[in-house]
């Protein structure tokens, strides 16, 4: 189950808080007005959500035919031309 912290006791004893969190490795919901506002999560879970998000990318381009293939290093230049061209 997660647990949760009242947005109060963040502002009073967020050392402790970001402490446990990191210790536990378990991230906790924070309450505002009896409603969920925010989810505070270890750095390792959100690099981890993050990570998660870039491979969804590269397999949504991928599938939509949208990467290319560089094998050589004149590959690499073409593509770096063709990419400073688009951004100029």
């Amino acid at each position: 189950m997660q647990s949760s912290i009242p947005v109060r006791d963040i502002l009073r004893n967020y050392k402790a808080v970001f402490s446990k969190i990191n210790k536990t490795g378990k991230g906790v919901i924070v309450i505002r007005n009896n409603e969920p506002e925010v989810a505070i999560i270890p750095i390792s879970e959100y690099e981890k959500i993050q990570l998660e998000a870039l491979k969804n990318e590269a397999i949504d381009e991928y599938r939509a035919d949208k990467t290319k293939s560089i094998e050589t290093e004149a590959d690499w230049d073409k593509y770096e031309k063709e990419v400073l061209h688009d951004a100029l």
